[in-house]
């Protein structure tokens, strides 16, 4: 069966820069196992992906695909965009599965006719027509060769394409996107900014959406590609642990489920493989391992040991907590009762006052990074926790927070105590009322919300609420630091007020 013209390509997932040339036909998207195919399936190994979650559908008649939605459970985006039933598709989208994220986009593109004599004249002569062009992920990650007549795509708007004039390959970085340039001839192999395009020499790297990528060029049969060693399976990274299954996928981590011989589980997180040249990814990984490794506090994740993998990638090892998060909680029930909003809130609270107490801000407090041990909540992932004592990797693409539950201030670029308060409070009224403070689908959009637009009043939204508790998290969620509460010995002082008037009106 012919090509489509398109491409899958695995930004962030199991396989980081996995390249899946689409054949115009029906393509079933679910949840496999590991190294599990099904002719016709995109497997994913992703615990948040369903057993049928999604189908690219193909339109002959358009020459396009379309998305179909199936899953009942997991929710799917395209382009920022919650999708529920279908969608037509363009030459170029993101798809959001789960915790992985594609690239959709049309690879065929028209070539130019050869040029004239008359324009080539002066012109540098063609390359030997014996070369080879490659492009590999980095460390090391697959190799792939470079074809003349196609637009060979790194990541949205980022492309390597063939110029006639140049007689070489050149990097075209369309507007809005961005992608930098190192090379092994420049001062210190500093990376600058392409803006348009660049031609591109022999080793030279590109890194696009934290992707490292080598250009080679080089004569048939050197490119040995069956030498590229591969990274290490988890399996067998620590001595004495067994890989059990990838329990949670970001853009800096994987979080493994893993068993010692007793069968005791952990949970382990490793750097990314393809970030483990990314020296700002490294500053940021060990940033939190050792911040995570100094906090003793019930209410905060335990960590039990830090070190590094026989592949060389550092890992943290933490309890194991399989109950799922507080996001899992509110996609299934939507609106959370008013007893079960103050609980959560009472016990994050007492971990964000022992947090500030050493001098320290989370920064990134969000649904999904909180977990419950006995059923009571437990903070998690510490990764741009900010301190006076402490760097985090904050710079050149790293954003310290999740904007929809970021502070103003966050936005403005910079954070003190009371920006943890805002989120959690922002977290609170999604909680209650069944819907975030603001959304929207890019990050800009977001922060003129929070730092200009004033939210909805709770109270209308949630019938039944007490009035005190939702004039709390309006306190919380204030534009100024200065409106919110003193400290979170404060906000928790509230919780309990709230909490005893609560029962105190149920005795009655």
């Amino acid at each position: 069966m012919s090509s489509s013209g398109y491409h899958l390509i695995c930004l962030v997932g199991a396989e980081p820069g996995q390249v899946i040339d689409l054949k115009p036909a029906l393509l079933c998207i679910g949840r496999g196992r590991p190294n599990e195919t099904r002719h016709g399936w995109l497997l994913i190994n992703d615990p948040t992906v369903s057993r049928h979650h999604a189908n690219l559908n193909w339109v002959p008649e358009q020459n396009a695909f379309y998305y179909e939605h199936v899953s009942q459970t997991n929710p799917s985006r395209i382009d920022g965009n919650l999708i529920r039933t279908s969608q037509d598709l363009g030459a170029r989208n993101q798809l959001n599965i789960g915790t992985h994220i594609y690239l959709l986009e049309k690879k065929a593109v028209d070539v130019e006719p050869p040029p004239s004599e008359a324009e080539t004249l002066g012109a540098a002569q063609p390359p030997d027509s014996a070369l080879e062009y490659t492009l590999q992920l980095l460390p090391n990650g697959f190799t792939e060769f470079l074809k003349k007549g196609e637009a060979n795509t790194l990541g949205m708007g980022v492309h390597v394409n063939w110029d006639p004039f140049t007689n070489g390959f050149v990097l075209k970085v369309t507007p809005g996107a961005r992608a930098t340039l190192s090379r092994n001839s420049d001062q210190q192999d500093e990376a600058r900014a392409v803006s348009g395009q660049a031609v591109l020499e022999n080793g030279d790297v590109i890194t696009v959406d934290f992707c490292q990528f080598r250009f080679r060029r080089s004569t048939p049969g050197s490119t040995n590609t069956e030498t590229i060693k591969l990274a290490k399976d988890s399996d067998s990274l620590i001595r004495g642990f067994s890989q059990v299954k990838l329990v949670g996928q970001g853009t800096f981590g994987q979080v493994f489920h893993m068993k010692d011989h007793a069968g005791a589980s952990v949970a382990v997180k490793f750097l990314s493989p393809h970030l483990l040249l990314n020296e700002e990814a490294q500053v940021r990984f060990k940033n939190e391992a050792t911040v995570a490794l100094s906090l003793k506090h019930n209410r905060l994740l335990r960590v039990f040991d830090v070190g590094e993998a026989e592949d060389g990638r550092m890992y943290i090892m933490s309890e194991y907590l399989p109950n799922g998060t507080l996001e899992d909680k509110i996609q299934k029930a939507g609106k959370l009762p008013t007893m079960a909003v103050l609980k959560v809130a009472h016990e994050i609270s007492q971990g964000l006052e022992y947090l500030h107490a050493q001098n320290l801000v989370h920064r990134d407090i969000k649904p999904s990074n909180i977990f419950f041990r006995d059923g009571q909540a437990v903070l998690a992932d510490f990764g741009i926790v900010k301190g006076s004592d402490l760097m985090t990797a904050t710079r050149s693409g790293f954003t310290a927070g999740t904007p929809h539950y970021m502070s103003p201030e966050q936005f403005r670029g910079f954070t003190e105590p009371r920006s943890d308060q805002y989120s959690l409070g922002a977290m609170l009224y999604e909680m209650l009322a069944g819907r975030r403070v603001f959304d929207a689908p890019d990050p800009i959009a977001l922060a003129y919300m929070h730092v200009h637009q004033a939210p909805d009043p709770l109270l209308p939204q949630c019938p039944g609420a007490p009035e005190m508790l939702c004039l709390m998290i309006e306190k919380m969620i204030s534009k100024k630091p200065s409106d919110r509460f003193a400290n979170m010995q404060a906000v928790k002082g509230a919780i309990e007020h709230i909490a005893k008037d609560i029962k105190k009106r149920a005795r009655r």
